[in-house]
């Protein structure tokens, strides 16, 4: 297993942890660098059948700021929910995750 897939199923267990219910109907991955750092953005796209009040959505990306992955040679430099979006089903929204190499 590489370095990678040990560090994506980390944060899928750190996730579930804060969202048990969790689940992604799609999931995409692009390298992405700066003058100085490179790492890859994650998008997945995550449908929640519970309504998700505004005030509930400031928690949940007060709660991802605060998460300690303990990655292997790389870091969350930055992750949030976005894009929400309310339809029949509930809302749905969007977690992005910017991983860097140490």
């Amino acid at each position: 297993m590489s370095k990678q897939s040990r560090n994506d199923a980390v944060m899928e267990r750190v996730l579930l942890a804060l969202l048990p219910k969790m689940c992604w109907s799609e999931r995409t991955e692009r390298p992405w660098h700066s003058v100085t750092f490179v790492g890859r953005r994650i998008s997945m796209a995550i449908p929640n059948r519970d309504p998700m009040p505004d005030s509930d959505r400031a928690e949940l990306n007060a709660q991802l700021s605060e998460l300690d992955f303990g990655l292997t040679g790389e870091f969350v430099a930055d992750i949030a929910a976005s894009q929400f979006a309310s339809n029949e089903a509930g809302d749905n929204f969007t977690l992005e995750i910017l991983v860097l190499e140490e």
